[in-house]
């Protein structure tokens, strides 16, 4: 059907007859229901089940990709310790770490859309943490491009983890500059609002309550219509040059947040991406980072589970360079039969998730069958929110994300040996 100034919207139609007293048809009654709003949620709905699909192909993939990094990170920086910046290998090892990060940082995008990266959660402070991408942001603006901020004056206040959001702002001021080659104007701006009955069944997984809007306009090119679904996709671009990863990672931020994004645009009339996050409790006090600490060493014995051999081996010169002793296996059911023999005098394992011959989570069942109180650190290539299981995850001692650095390995490896508290002590039937 059309409405008026022939737009065509969809219907449903019931037609019946009416009939008079003889039984003969007397005319026709037909009545059409306007559906639109119902298209729009289906369209939403398949839209935001393909994003996750493709999220987990991406996850899939990058878990992969990041046991290789990690033996090619690992291994540059243990060769660059080793070496002298006189050395005519030096330069070389830099590149092979260097170009490991690249990676590394494009991986950790792609388990940001999968949302499978650990988030750590604190207090936010949205203001201040555009004024400070801001500054990032800056230095690679030209002057053509003007930069207007109206920021909310209190209330801008949410939990997440600042790094990823000030990487999900970022992406959005980098496109923005993107889109206006010959200048223009991008304007950021901040309010605190609550989501409508009509954003509520957009987007069923939001919760009711108060929200941060973050909106950043440009007066670039725009976007047309018929790939805005399509724009929060890995790998999709329309860029000449470019990953395509940038605005996935946006999505994947605001969704492990409990949030979401709408996307306003016309094609020579500039973009508006406006992002909704959860407000949190604002008389909550900001937390401090914390500081980094020094490299710590030991002498205590610990087992590694992994199956992929080079990122054992890197991880065991890691650990002994640091003075302590490491035993290795390359499957669970080794890695249970080493434990069944040495367990008096193993004060540590690392464990892979997914590993041949017995997994990762039946391997943790088994070892803390044999002995509650032992200390395991999960090593993934996913992180935290890879681990599919809320029990498993919480009996868990600690996580280390692959590709890992020496100083994050060394750190955690350190704190959960010092930590005191017992670990539970109730046995985990395998």
């Amino acid at each position: 059907m059309l409405r008026s100034g022939d737009i065509p919207f969809p219907v449903t139609l019931n037609s019946s007859l009416v009939f008079d007293e003889k039984g003969a048809t007397v005319n026709a009654r037909i009545v059409a229901r306007d559906i639109s709003e119902q298209k729009l949620m289906e369209a939403a709905l398949l839209h935001a089940q393909k994003i996750d699909s493709i999220g987990n192909l991406a996850g899939g993939i990058a878990h992969d990709f990041n046991n290789i990094l990690a033996a090619v990170l690992g291994s540059a920086s243990i060769m660059r310790r080793r070496l002298t910046a006189k050395s005519k290998l030096y330069k070389y090892v830099e590149i092979i770490e260097s170009s490991a990060r690249r990676g590394s940082s494009l991986t950790r995008q792609l388990l940001t859309f999968a949302r499978k990266t650990e988030t750590l959660v604190k207090l936010v402070d949205i203001n201040a943490l555009i004024t400070e991408t801001l500054h990032l942001f800056q230095r690679s603006v030209t002057k053509e491009i003007e930069v207007i901020t109206h920021l909310t004056e209190t209330g801008g206040t949410v939990n997440g983890d600042d790094g990823q959001i000030q990487q999900a702002l970022l992406n959005l001021f980098l496109n923005a500059r993107d889109a206006m080659p010959e200048g223009g104007t991008l304007t950021i701006g901040t309010a605190v609002t609550m989501a409508d009955a009509h954003t509520m069944s957009q987007f069923s997984s939001i919760k009711p309550g108060p929200f941060v809007v973050i909106t950043i306009s440009d007066t670039g090119c725009g976007i047309e219509r018929s790939i805005q679904n399509r724009v929060f996709e890995p790998f999709f671009t329309t860029k000449d040059s470019g990953t395509g990863l940038g605005l996935s990672v946006v999505y994947g931020v605001v969704q492990s947040h409990g949030g979401f994004i709408n996307l306003e645009s016309e094609v020579g009339r500039g973009a508006t991406f406006s992002v909704y996050l959860p407000r949190a409790n604002a008389n909550a006090p900001l937390a401090a980072r914390q500081r980094r600490q020094r490299l710590p060493h030991g002498k205590e014995n610990i087992l590694i589970i992994d199956d992929e051999r080079s990122v054992c081996e890197i991880a065991r010169d890691m650990l002994t360079g640091l003075g302590y002793t490491v035993y290795v296996e390359h499957d669970g059911k080794s890695g249970v039969d080493v434990y069944r023999i040495r367990q008096a005098t193993i004060d540590l394992i690392l464990l892979d998730i997914n590993m041949p011959v017995m997994g990762g989570k039946q391997t943790f069942e088994v070892l803390r069958s044999i002995n509650p109180r032992c200390r395991i650190i999960i090593v993934t290539g996913y992180g935290r929110e890879g681990v599919e299981t809320s029990n498993f995850s919480s009996t868990v001692d600690g996580f280390v994300q692959k590709p890992f650095q020496l100083e994050v390995l060394a750190l955690k490896v350190r704190e959960i040996l010092d930590d005191r508290t017992p670990a539970p002590a109730e046995a985990v039937t395998p």
